[in-house]
């Protein structure tokens, strides 16, 4: 069960669990680990999983720009 991380979604989870127990049924319950319910901490992952690519795509891009600045010096005689 995946209600709200608050306390009428915990206290519901709880309810609904034991009920659910009582007929026989195996029961784990899920609670969001940083926000207040299951959206947001979906919206929070897909907004830190996009920061990461474009933070990727920085790196990526500074990489292949250093690694043509260093062959154009070679190429020119130029050494540090």
């Amino acid at each position: 069960m995946m209600l709200d991380n608050d306390e009428v979604g915990i206290s519901a989870s709880k309810k609904m669990a034991d009920h659910c127990a009582l007929l026989g049924y195996d029961v784990m319950l899920g609670l969001p680990r940083k926000h207040k319910d299951w959206n947001d901490e979906l919206l929070a992952k897909v907004k830190e999983d996009e920061k990461q690519s474009v933070l990727n795509q920085i790196r990526v891009k500074s990489k292949v720009t250093n690694i043509g600045i260093e062959s154009r010096k070679k190429s020119v005689g130029i050494e540090r």
